[in-house]
């Protein structure tokens, strides 16, 4: 982390660096005519681990097959349009935060994604959150309509995009690599961001500092 982040933005931060083992229904059909498939998830449910290992930017990569999955994963909004993800893309980019409202390390991710999206959106990097698992009664109940949401009701969403816990953050370019997958920890985004953009180091930074201090 910067230390020239406050003390309350640095505890918001770092409260993102913790994930929860992916649970979703293993009953429910899956959304947008996916079908359900059984996905071994590697925590036991409830446990909760550090994110550190997956909060590492993998520029230039393009796994798993990310360019192809935009396309070919399609999901409902809460109004009942289902699109491929590759039609939420921003003109730079896009931020997907895999994610349901169970893990509360998850629900943390769902409040604050509205900040980060304000200081993305005008640099041409969409953001949507994708929830994973959950019927749709309780996505509905449960999200505003202040950063779009999509969902699957399933596990196939989560299969293919290799979700192996909550919240999951992945961050692709205008062609569909990988510049950041790991835990939602905004610092690794932001840096990411930048690189990606060709900005200043630390200026996608200090908006955010400033976002989330509002």
């Amino acid at each position: 982390m910067r230390k020239f982040l406050p003390a309350a933005v640095l505890t918001t931060l770092l409260l993102f660096l913790a994930a929860c083992g992916s649970r979703p229904s293993s009953t429910a059909p899956a959304s947008g005519g996916s079908t359900a498939s059984s996905v071994k998830d590697t925590e036991q449910s409830g446990q909760t681990t550090t994110g550190l290992s997956r909060a590492v930017p993998v520029s230039g990569a393009s796994g798993p097959d990310s360019g192809a999955l935009l396309t070919t994963t399609r999901l409902p909004d809460l109004f009942g349009a289902v699109k491929p993800l590759a039609a939420h893309r921003g003109t730079a980019g896009m931020l997907l935060a895999f994610v349901d409202t169970k893990c509360p390390f998850s629900n943390v991710a769902i409040r604050e994604l509205p900040k980060v999206a304000l200081v993305l959106q005008p640099k041409g990097i969409s953001s949507l959150l994708v929830n994973i698992g959950e019927p749709e009664a309780t996505v509905k109940s449960a999200y505003a309509s202040d950063v779009p949401v999509v969902y699957d009701t399933g596990k196939m969403t989560q299969k293919r995009w290799n979700i192996q816990s909550v919240p999951t953050v992945v961050l692709l370019d205008s062609l569909g690599a990988v510049t950041f997958r790991g835990g939602a920890e905004w610092a690794g985004v932001a840096a990411a961001a930048e690189k990606e953009l060709n900005l200043t180091a630390g200026s996608v930074m200090l908006e955010a500092q400033s976002t989330t201090q509002g």
